[in-house]
């Protein structure tokens, strides 16, 4: 659990600090002067480190998003999880604590690919999405028209379609209840539907169960 937060300028930089329950740091946030991109560092509360990267917000400042790379930890200080992107390519690797690698990401401008596995190896599941040459992950937004503000009583502001997102697991079969790591989160949900493609689902034994297409409305 978290206690506060303290703020403050160095160097002229935002750094924001987040603390335990103990007083004992959990995260630290190196903004730069424009408040757009941070270096970013978080602790288990033994002081071992949890993750490290960057985020950028996005120009509205509405979202943070993975930025840069990224890299994440278990609690025995074994690597879990490695981003690596640049202008025009990313890819993530997760793993669970065997080591065993059970999710690779791939995003290109046009079109992106997750890839789950079992811990024996084979595919659990494939999901592939793309966009129209004319929009881009890296670049482009979704913007809400009159209709989605009408009708939506959360307030929809225009939001990157970049496919990734920090999150902190829950019971995801990979990694520990709060682990804090990236996850795909594809832009098929209404209202925010640009992409199409499909997800394929599969058996332990590599049968497909199951088929979806995107977008499902």
């Amino acid at each position: 659990m978290l206690l506060f937060c303290l703020n403050g300028v160095i160097l002229a930089q935002h750094t924001a600090l987040s603390y335990y329950d103990s007083k004992k740091i959990y995260s630290k946030e190196v903004w730069n002067k424009a408040n757009t991109e941070a270096h970013f560092f978080m602790y288990f509360e033994d002081g071992k480190l949890k993750a490290e990267g960057y985020m950028k917000r996005d120009r509205y400042r509405h979202y943070k998003i993975p930025w840069r790379s990224f890299v994440a930890y278990n609690a025995g200080g074994k690597l879990i999880q490695q981003m690596s992107m640049n202008a025009d390519s990313a890819i993530v690797y997760t793993y669970d604590d065997a080591g065993t690698l059970r999710n690779k990401i791939i995003v290109y401008p046009h079109h992106c690919t997750e890839f789950a596995y079992f811990s024996n190896g084979k595919i659990q599941y494939i999901n592939q999405l793309n966009l129209t040459p004319k929009l881009s992950y890296y670049t482009d937004y979704y913007y809400p028209d009159k209709w989605v503000k009408a009708n939506y009583q959360v307030h929809m502001y225009a939001r990157p379609l970049w496919p990734l997102g920090y999150g902190t697991a829950g019971n995801d079969g990979v990694s520990d209840s709060g682990t804090y790591k990236i996850y795909f989160q594809a832009d098929v949900q209404e209202p925010h539907c640009v992409s199409t493609g499909t997800g394929t689902l599969y058996d332990s034994t590599g049968t497909i169960t199951n088929l979806n297409h995107f977008p499902r409305y």
